[in-house]
């Protein structure tokens, strides 16, 4: 065999023969998912709750953090059964992606008790 012919026997092998294939536990994918969902649904609990105290006194501010916990809390369950499906754990499409709500369910001027 020529020089040639084992350089281009080698660089097939290299690019086709190597081929990586990863299996991960059914449970361990499962209990990853559940805990990446929970931690988002945290997450977004907490990002609302700032935004309700930032109200009225930084309406821009509100604003920006009540959407990013909108958008975890509607969002996150629909990514975690996408990664369900994909990992072949669920059959069930999770749909369209939900829209996320309006920042002006959280972001309302404080209610003045006075009157």
């Amino acid at each position: 065999m020529s020089n040639g012919a084992r350089r281009l026997l080698l660089c097939v092998l290299i690019v086709a023969g190597c081929r990586t294939v990863a299996i991960r536990d059914a449970n361990v994918l499962a209990a990853e998912i559940a805990v990446h969902e929970a931690n988002t649904i945290q997450a977004a609990d907490f990002l609302l709750m700032y935004a309700r105290h930032l109200g009225e006194k930084n309406p821009g501010l509100c604003a920006t953090v009540a959407e990013l916990g909108l958008t975890l809390k509607i969002r996150g369950p629909w990514h975690a059964q996408a990664s369900r499906v994909t990992g072949g754990l669920a059959e069930a499409d999770p749909g369209p992606l939900p829209a996320v709500p309006s920042t002006d369910t959280v972001c309302r001027p404080a209610e003045d008790p006075i009157r």
